[in-house]
C-alpha cells in the first residue's frame, strides 16, 4: 500500500530560503519574498543570491551552504542551467522540500528531459522532496500564505473559511479556475497546488495529503496526465473514505496517439476510456470544462450531498420555466407535481393567474404582491416530493429581481435541499440580484443547460459513492511467470487461463487428418477446426477456422482447407490443427486485458465475436475485480439486456460471465508486467455457465538485462 508524504513542512514551513532572491519586486524572483511577507509569515526567511549582500534590509547569503540552519523549504527561481547545482546543494544541507519554479526541463526536449531526470534522481537519493520544476508555487488561502511569483495576488481578501482545495498541473489553468471561483464568489478555496512537470511530487501526493486534511471537504483537479495511475487511485480512495468528493477535469479526450496492438481489447480500450473507468471506480466525477468544474464545486460548497430525483421549477416566466423543465427531463430528472396538500396551499396563496403544479409559474401577477414569492418558495420546496429547486431569472426586472433574490436567499437558509438560481441571459449575471445570491453562496449559474448539468452531476454522487468502491490490492507475490514469448498458441493461452478458473469447451490438438477424425468422433459432432500453434492471432480473419463440421467427410475437407490457408499465409506445410466441440447456444461476448502504462492491467467486457469492433460495445475497469464488480461492469454494456433475456430471449448466466471476467482480471493483475494483452473472444454466455471459445495471450517484449 502507498504512503503519502507529510506536506506540513511544505505548506506550513517554519523556515524558508529563496534562492535567486531579487530586490526588483516588478520581476518574478523579487515577488516571492514580498508575497510571503505580505501574508505575515512568522518563520525564518533567508534570501540567497551571490549578487547581493542584503535585500530590503535583510541579509542575503551567497549560497545555501552559508545559511545558519537547514530549512524546511527552499524555493528556486534561477536559470535552468544552474538549477541542478542548487538542488544538489539543498540536498546536501538537509532541505526537506524544494520548489523549483524555473522552466526549461522536460517541456523543452531531450536535454531538458535529461536534466529533469537528474532532479528525480536527486530526490530519490537524498530524501529531499521536489515540487516542480516549471511550476508557479502554491497558495494557502485560509492562512494567507503564498509561495508564488504571480503579479496579481490580493492576499488580504482571501477568506479563512474556504473548504475546497484545487490541484492543477498547469499554472494558467489553475489561475483560470481561481478567477472563475472569485467571479462567482464561491466556492471558497483553502489550497491551490500546481505541480508543474512533476519530477518528484505528483498530483497524487497532494491528493493523498488532502484526503485527511481537516479543513478540506471538496477537492477539484485539472490534470493533463496521470503519471502513476495506481498511486492516484489509492489517494482518491483515501479521500473518498474520508468523505471528500473529488471533481476532475482531465484534458485529452481525443483518440490521437492511440496505438493498436495485437488484441481487440487494446484497440477498443482507448487511453481516455481507461481514465474514465479509473475515475468512476474511485467515485470521482469527471467534467469537461472549467465552467462545469466550478459550477459543481459551488453546489457542493453550499449543500450536503443528497439524493435528487424530482426537481421543482419555479419562475415568473412560463417560457423559462418550460425550458428548464425540458432540460431537467433531458438529463433524466423527474419534474413531477408536489402533493395535493402542497398544490392546495399554493393555490390559496398565489394570484389567480398563477399556474400551480411543477413548474410553478408565478406570472407577472406576482409584481403586485412580491412578498408572496418567499411564502410560495417555502411551501414548494418543503414538499416531500421536491428534492431540489431551480429558479430562472429570465431578464432585467429591476426591483422584482431583487425581491426574488432576497426571498430565494432567505429560503436557502431554511432548507438543505439544493436551490439553484439560473441566469437565462448573460446580462442577468451582472444584475444586482446576483450579488444578493452570491452573498449567501446560492449557486447562480449563467446558463440553463449548465445549471441542470451541474445539478445532474451533483445528483449522481450518491450512486457513484455506492459503486465507486475501488480499494488497493496487495502486490501479488510468488506468481509463476508465463512461459513463452510473443503471441502464445491458443492451447497455451487456454491452459494459462484455465488455471484461473476460466472454462473452455473440450478440445484436442491433432497432427494428421486421421488423428483429427478420431478426435472429432470422440468429442462428438458438430465440431470446430482451427489451425494450432504459436503466433496466430485473429484466426477467423485469416481463414484458419471452420465451424459447424457435422461429419467425417466435412472434417477431411476442412482439415485440408485450413492447412492450405495456413501455408499460403506463412509458407510451409501445416499438419497440426485443433479440434473443438462446437458450442451453439448462448450469446457471444468479449472479455480481455489491455495493459495501460499508467494504470496497469485493464479488463474489458462487451458484445463479442464479429461485433466487438463493429459496435465498439466495451466497458472497462482497472484490475482486479471481485465477482460483484465484474457484474457491475457487465451491466454497463449493450450486451446486458440480451443476457437478461430481452424481448423474450432466454435468461443467460450473468453470474458465470461475471466469474469469468473477475478471473481474467486476476490473471491480468498478477501478470501485468509480462502481458501485452489478452482476448477471450468470444466468451459464450449460456443459460448455465460461460465458455471461452477462443483465447489469445500476447506477451510483451522483455528488455534484455
Amino acid at each position: 500500500m502507498t504512503s503519502f508524504p507529510d506536506l506540513i513542512p511544505l505548506v506550513d514551513p517554519r523556515s524558508v530560503a529563496i534562492i535567486g532572491a531579487s530586490p526588483n519586486h516588478a520581476k518574478s524572483p523579487g515577488r516571492i519574498a514580498s508575497h510571503l511577507l505580505d501574508g505575515k509569515f512568522d518563520g525564518e526567511l533567508y534570501l540567497v543570491n551571490p549578487k547581493y549582500d542584503e535585500i530590503d534590509g535583510r541579509r542575503c547569503y551567497a549560497s545555501v551552504a552559508d545559511l545558519p540552519q537547514s530549512v524546511d523549504l527552499a524555493v528556486v527561481m534561477i536559470p535552468a542551467d544552474s538549477v541542478l547545482a542548487a538542488a544538489r546543494a539543498c540536498a546536501a544541507q538537509g532541505v526537506k522540500y524544494l520548489i523549483i519554479m524555473s522552466s526549461g526541463f522536460s517541456e523543452m526536449g531531450d536535454a531538458g528531459e535529461a536534466a529533469q531526470q537528474e532532479l528525480t534522481a536527486i530526490a530519490r537519493e537524498s530524501g529531499m522532496r521536489i515540487y516542480g520544476p516549471n511550476c508557479p508555487g502554491y497558495l494557502v488561502m485560509h492562512q494567507r500564505r503564498a509561495i508564488s511569483f504571480s503579479p496579481r495576488l490580493d492576499i488580504e481578501s482571501w477568506s479563512p473559511d474556504g473548504r475546497t482545495a484545487l490541484i492543477t498541473q498547469g499554472g494558467a489553468m489553475g489561475r483560470a479556475v481561481i478567477d472563475a471561483m472569485e467571479s462567482h464568489g464561491s466556492p471558497g478555496l483553502n489550497y491551490w497546488f500546481s505541480t508543474g512537470n512533476e519530477a518528484d511530487l505528483q498530483a497524487a501526493d497532494f491528493l493523498g495529503w488532502l484526503a485527511d486534511e481537516p479543513s478540506t471537504d471538496t477537492i477539484v483537479m485539472v490534470l493533463e496526465s496521470i503519471r502513476d495511475g495506481r498511486r492516484f487511485m489509492e489517494a482518491a480512495a483515501l479521500a473518498r473514505d474520508h468523505g471528500k468528493q473529488i471533481i476532475v477535469l482531465k484534458v485529452g479526450r481525443s483518440a490521437a496517439g492511440r496505438q493498436a496492438t495485437a488484441t481487440h481489447t487494446a484497440a477498443l480500450a482507448g487511453r481516455d476510456a481507461v481514465v474514465d473507468a479509473a475515475l468512476r471506480q474511485c467515485g470521482i466525477i469527471r467534467v469537461d470544462d472549467i465552467d462545469e468544474l466550478v459550477d459543481l464545486a459551488r453546489i457542493l460548497d453550499r449543500y450536503p450531498v443528497r439524493e435528487v430525483a424530482n426537481v421543482g421549477v419555479c419562475s415568473l416566466s412560463g417560457g423559462s420555466a418550460a425550458h428548464l423543465a425540458d432540460l431537467c427531463g433531458t438529463y433524466g430528472f423527474n419534474v413531477e407535481s408536489p402533493t395535493t396538500a402542497t398544490l392546495q396551499k399554493l393555490q390559496d396563496l398565489l394570484p389567480p393567474l398563477a399556474a400551480v403544479g411543477n413548474p410553478v409559474d408565478l406570472t407577472t401577477g406576482i409584481f403586485s404582491s412580491p412578498e408572496l414569492v418567499g411564502e410560495a418558495l417555502k411551501v414548494f420546496i418543503s414538499d416531500e416530493r421536491i428534492d431540489a429547486l431551480v429558479m430562472p431569472f429570465p431578464y432585467q426586472l429591476g426591483h422584482i429581481n431583487h425581491v426574488m433574490a432576497e426571498k430565494l436567499a432567505e429560503v436557502s437558509r431554511l432548507f438543505d435541499k439544493p436551490i439553484i438560481a439560473v441566469a437565462i441571459s448573460e446580462s442577468m449575471f451582472e444584475d444586482p440580484a446576483a450579488d444578493t445570491l452570491r452573498a449567501v453562496r446560492v449557486p447562480y449559474i449563467p446558463s440553463a443547460t449548465k445549471a441542470v448539468l451541474a445539478l445532474k452531476r451533483y445528483a449522481s454522487i450518491p450512486s457513484l459513492r455506492r459503486t465507486g468502491t475501488w480499494r488497493p490490492t496487495p502486490t501479488p507475490t510468488n506468481v509463476a511467470p508465463l512461459a513463452g514469448t510473443g503471441t502464445l498458441s491458443e492451447e497455451s493461452s487456454e491452459a494459462a487461463l484455465t488455471e484461473y478458473g476460466i472454462s473452455f469447451p473440450p478440445s484436442k490438438v491433432a497432427s494428421s487428418v486421421a488423428h483429427a477424425v478420431a478426435t472429432a468422433e470422440r468429442l462428438g459432432y458438430p465440431v470446430v477446426l482451427k489451425a494450432a500453434g504459436d503466433g496466430l492471432a485473429h484466426k477467423s480473419d485469416a481463414g484458419l477456422v471452420r465451424v459447424g463440421i457435422a461429419d467425417r467427410a466435412a472434417l477431411e475437407v476442412a482439415y485440408h482447407e485450413v492447412c492450405a490457408a495456413h501455408g499460403s499465409l506463412v509458407g510451409g506445410t501445416r499438419t497440426t490443427v485443433k479440434v473443438v466441440r462446437m458450442v451453439t447456444d448462448g450469446l457471444e461476448t468479449l472479455c480481455g486485458i489491455a495493459v495501460d502504462p499508467s494504470f496497469g492491467a485493464i479488463v474489458s467486457f462487451g458484445l463479442g465475436g464479429i461485433y466487438a469492433e463493429v459496435l465498439g460495445d466495451i466497458a472497462l475497469r482497472v484490475c482486479p475485480l471481485t465477482d460483484d464488480e465484474a457484474r457491475e461492469l457487465i451491466a454497463e454494456t449493450k450486451a446486458f439486456p440480451l443476457l437478461e433475456g430481452a424481448r423474450g430471449g432466454a435468461r443467460l448466466d450473468v453470474d458465470a460471465a461475471a466469474e469469468a471476467v473477475a478471473a481474467l482480471s486476476r490473471f491480468g493483475y498478477e501478470h501485468a508486467d509480462q502481458l501485452a494483452g489478452v482476448d477471450v473472444n468470444p466468451l459464450k454466455v449460456q443459460t448455465s455457465g460461460a465458455l471461452g471459445l477462443d483465447a489469445l495471450v500476447v506477451l510483451a517484449e522483455q528488455e534484455e538485462l
